[in-house]
């Protein structure tokens, strides 16, 4: 440490607000003089080189920038209680990320510029993301930014953890700055000094050199220096938050990389041209386009008991370019406002919606800019993350990797989980790391990923400038050289060796190093593949190149059968429409079927013929002789499937195809990263155009021996054909009646029962009720209607079917009914009702419906549709529906059977909600020891054996394992005493058994 005179100068304190202390304006004079005193007082006990510095520095200072004297004084106290707001502390994390996306020339970059106070002017097209960090704050209290100049990650983090320590001892500096600011008692007495008062200092050359007075204290030197450095961080004068700026590109090409950084954390700024979106909005990649990504990406769904207009996560839209508006501001602001309602009128991203607005990015003041800063900052305050609490040590650990990774954008997480293990509070338990490295990658702080778990990114920055070396618009390949490679690229998405080898060639050391890593990465995510062929001696081969779907030029769907090949036989074309369907997601199919299937070889070309895997669709073979082809093509949010025959294949049904892509497609929606999409199946004849959808048929609807007319070529065509590519023979063999009887009662309770309980609620309130018919379900209904108490059943809420006698008929007896049946379906195993138990619960709906639409004036509404679902034709299609969507609205969990860990080693039984649980549910495990059941206690701040068992986290984590705690492990939930599963006493709970082995 330089002791030196010009050096001592430089560091400064961290400032307080005067109210944060407990001191008033009138008693700043007071303070100086007691500072003053107590600077020149002596005391030997905590004399030391520290000492000298600080009083050095503190004597430079206005001494109106204060921070807590138990840190200031830098000994023995000083030291313990750093390190217990290490062991115990919390940090409200408070970000603020904003990702700013639209269509490609819409002003984006300039908007981020002027939220930036940064100039306009030669603003360049953004290649990939533009990342900005530690350029500016939001203030808390009133929504000001404060703009920084030169602010490192090192200085920020030491601000964290400085703050940290001053909010963990909150609790005692106001009583401590009052013991320093009264220097006399009433009685004009000394005052006797307390033992944690601010020592008197000796700024004599002590006696002993740091390293020998702290080994006599029993505390390592390193803490001192650690704290020291902490100690005398900046700190703004008033709560602030960081603000993180992410700028997207519009281009097609990026979509790929981008759903690697988008998350439910961030704050979404839409841009889009005022002037286009008034006129006519792009339809393919127009504010739609975006606002419908999100939403796929993002989706949360809204909980029953805070519900309110808004959902997760935050989204304002932004209009530019209002100068090029002819006419008034307040004309442009009304127009602009009513096209965008009329965009997202029938979308559930409406809730996403915060506020609209229109501004010039080169007519504007910095205060019109001023208005949409204040409002994000409002946002921000407003969602549930703000002010999450995480452990103080974990920006320690930062601290730590910033420091131990000399720069390094990428480390592996071996090394990170050695230096974590290393730091003043070390983090030894794997699933903290895992959560802390979970954390900073849903904030956007690093990137990780669970499942490719070799590496974590520790800039994110890089990440993409890496991804932008191969996923890259035209303008920015212009200047490479190997031309005839790129034009390669673009045509036939083949990334050559050579012109790989030749793009890193090119990069910095620091992206070459991670080069496989890199490529892992955009494996990961499907951006690239090295697809299975089939060559001419019908041996299957990986290609050795990778290939890049999202490269390549846009090719016609309607040339495909000239271009490729003259299909003689062709089956019917099965239709996956999707509400939304993200060209990322479209392509992210195609790749993942080439897992199972070998991709199909193009036409030939000068240098050979090419996969034939493009940016919009791809053939693969079906079988080893390449006689069966499989044409899987997206258009206008349809996956198009079709089956290519040659020779005289055997006539078969390809439902093992429709289950295997449909399966394919739930297992991505399964994954964290991917979006969630609802979707529909439906059938168009043989014949058809890929860029035509006018002849989709719903399959439901397609019976076989009959006719249907195809809408596209204005004729009938036979329904049987049709029917049997898709369905066939097979399913409908294992189609039983206990089947039929389940799919029609699912409807019933589903379809009917719901409605009545959705007008009954809608009757208690008013006529107004806050959800939409669509958005209810049984839960939510009974929920409600338990709230508002006013139909109370006979005997009480809740209980079970013997409870309810054949004469009680309250209305409350009917919901208690309605309740009892859909829970009592979603338990059934095998999802079938015999005759008996059919024609029983249809006699004992019909009397509840027929209550309940005298009582909502609904004359036989409902006991009509009951009788027309009675007699309703039903198919295995229906029944593998209904089945979803009654299971799917039983909040359940899910586990592994066994899992396995050794001796004195940690592990996680890892459970999963299937279902969101209920608001205000509770997670608890149960073992089986000695024949009983025995309930765990597992509390996160007490416990030393277990931890987890929590609503957002059900998973239990065991400390420590020993062959004691061998033995089965069942998960359960507690649910709300007003749910409609608070009495089921018909739930199998998943169990596992835990294998300790030495």
């Amino acid at each position: 440490i330089d002791n030196s005179e010009d050096n001592a100068g430089l560091i400064e304190f961290a400032e307080l607000p005067k109210n944060q202390l407990g001191l008033e304006e009138e008693d700043d004079d007071r303070m100086q003089e007691n500072n003053s005193k107590v600077y020149n007082e002596a005391d030997d006990n905590y004399s030391s080189m520290w000492d000298m510095l600080r009083m050095a520095d503190v004597r430079r200072q206005s001494s109106q920038r204060v921070i807590p004297e138990v840190l200031s004084r830098l000994d023995h106290e000083s030291v313990s209680t750093y390190l217990t707001c290490l062991k115990d502390g919390k940090e409200r994390s408070n970000g603020i990320r904003l990702v700013i996306v639209g269509r490609k020339n819409t002003g984006k970059t300039c908007l981020t510029k002027r939220l930036l106070k940064e100039s306009v002017e030669n603003v360049q097209k953004t290649n990939g993301i533009e990342i900005h960090t530690l350029k500016c704050r939001g203030k808390v209290d009133d929504g000001d930014w404060i703009f920084h100049d030169g602010r490192t990650y090192e200085n920020e983090l030491y601000s964290r953890l400085l703050k940290c320590c001053i909010e963990n001892s909150r609790a005692n500096l106001s009583q401590k700055a009052k013991g320093c600011l009264h220097s006399q008692r009433p009685d004009n007495s000394e005052p006797e000094k307390a033992n944690n008062e601010l020592s008197n200092c000796n700024l004599e050359e002590p006696d002993e050199s740091p390293e020998t007075l702290y080994q006599a204290q029993e505390v390592p030197v390193q803490d001192y220096y650690d704290l020291y450095d902490i100690v005398y961080a900046e700190i703004d004068d008033e709560d602030t938050a960081p603000i993180t700026l992410w700028d997207f590109a519009g281009d097609r090409e990026h979509f790929n990389t981008h759903q690697t950084f988008l998350g439910q954390e961030s704050i979404y700024v839409v841009v889009t041209n005022v002037m286009d979106t008034i006129g006519n909005d792009d339809a393919e990649y127009g504010l739609a386009f975006w606002l419908e990504t999100i939403r796929c990406h993002c989706e949360v769904p809204v909980e029953e008991e805070c519900y309110n207009e808004y959902q997760e996560p935050p989204v304002i839209i932004v209009g530019t370019h209002k100068d090029q508006f002819t006419g008034n501001i307040s004309e442009c602001e009304t127009k602009f406002q009513r096209q965008v309602h009329e965009i997202v009128r029938n979308s559930q991203i409406r809730r996403n919606i915060r506020k609209m607005y229109v501004i010039s990015n080169t007519d504007d003041t910095d205060d019109e800019f001023d208005i949409l800063r204040r409002d994000l900052v409002e946002i921000a305050k407003s969602r549930k993350q703000w002010n999450i609490k995480t452990p103080a040590r974990w920006i320690h650990l930062e601290k730590a990797l910033f420091e131990n990774s000399y720069g390094k954008p990428v480390v592996a997480k071996s090394d990170i989980a050695e230096i974590a293990n290393n730091i003043i509070q070390p983090i030894t338990d794997e699933e903290e790391l895992e959560r802390f490295l979970t954390y900073h990658n849903s904030i956007g702080t690093y990137v990780y990923f669970s499942d490719l778990p070799e590496y974590v990114v520790l800039d994110p920055q890089w990440l993409e400038s890496a991804f932008k070396c191969i996923i890259t618009d035209n303008q920015f390949q212009k200047d490479l050289v190997h031309q005839t490679e790129w034009e390669e690229l673009r045509q036939d998405g083949r990334l050559s060796e050579k012109l790989l080898n030749e793009i890193f060639l090119h990069q910095e050391d620091y992206i070459k190093k991670y080069r496989a890593h890199l490529l892992k990465i955009m494996e990961k995510f499907n951006i690239i593949v090295r697809p299975r062929t089939m060559s001419d001696a019908y041996e299957i081969n990986e290609e050795s190149d990778y290939y890049v779907p999202c490269m390549i030029k846009k090719t016609s769907l309607s040339n495909i059968k000239e271009k490729f090949f003259n299909c003689p036989s062709k089956s019917s074309c099965l239709c996956v429409e999707f509400d939304f369907l993200p060209p990322s997601f479209a392509t992210q199919i195609l790749v993942a079927c080439t897992r199972y299937y070998t991709v199909a070889k193009g036409p030939q070309t000068n240098d050979g013929r090419h996969p034939a895997f493009y940016r919009d669709f791809a053939i693969y073979n079906l079988d080893a002789t390449g006689c069966e082809k499989l044409l899987i093509a997206n258009y206008q949010n349809v996956l198009q499937i079709q089956i290519w025959k040659w020779g005289e294949p055997e006539k078969r049904s390809y439902h093992d195809v429709k289950a295997k892509l449909l399966g394919i497609i739930e297992e991505m929606q399964q994954i964290r990263i991917q979006p969630s999409l609802s979707y529909e199946l439906k059938l168009k004849c043989k014949y058809t155009d890929y860029e035509c959808l006018d002849g989709m048929v719903d399959l439901k609807a397609i019976k076989p021996q009959k006719e249907y007319f195809c809408e596209e070529h204005g004729n009938t065509h036979s329904s049987e054909e049709i029917y049997f590519d898709w369905v066939g023979e097979i399913e409908q063999k294992i189609f039983s009646r206990e089947q039929i009887n389940a799919t029609r009662m699912a409807i019933i309770i589903l379809e009917i029962l719901t409605n009545a309980l959705f007008d009954l609620s809608i009757a208690n309130r008013g006529g107004f009720l806050v959800k939409q018919r669509d958005e209810c379900d049984i839960t939510y209904l009974y929920a409600q209607l338990r709230k508002q108490n006013k139909h109370i059943p006979s005997h009480g809420w809740g209980g079970r079917w013997s409870d309810i006698k054949n004469f009680d008929i309250l209305i409350g007896d009917d919901i208690e009914r309605i309740r009892l049946s859909r829970n009592d379906m979603a338990h059934s195993k095998k999802f079938s009702l015999d005759d008996n138990k059919y024609y029983d619960l249809c006699g004992i709906l019909e009397r509840v419906l027929h209550r309940l639409e005298t009582y909502n004036g609904k004359g036989k509404l409902y006991t009509d549709q009951m009788k027309d679902v009675k007699k309703k034709e039903t198919q295995l299609q229906d029944w593998q529906t209904y089945q979803k969507k009654i299971t799917y609205e039983f909040p359940r969990l899910k586990m592994k059977p066994s899992f396995e860990v050794k001796v004195s080693s940690g592990c996680t039984l890892e459970c999963e909600k299937v279902v969101p649980l209920p608001d205000g549910s509770k997670v608890y495990w149960v073992k089986e020891k000695n024949g009983k059941e025995v309930e765990l206690t597992v509390d996160e701040t007490t416990s030393t054996k277990y931890k987890g068992s929590q609503f957002d986290y059900p998973s239990l984590n065991i400390l420590r394992a020993t062959k004691e705690d061998e033995g089965h492990y069942s998960c359960r939930i507690c649910y709300p005493e007003d749910s409609a599963e608070s009495m089921d006493k018909n739930i199998t709970w998943p169990k596992t058994f835990l294998h300790v082995n030495n």
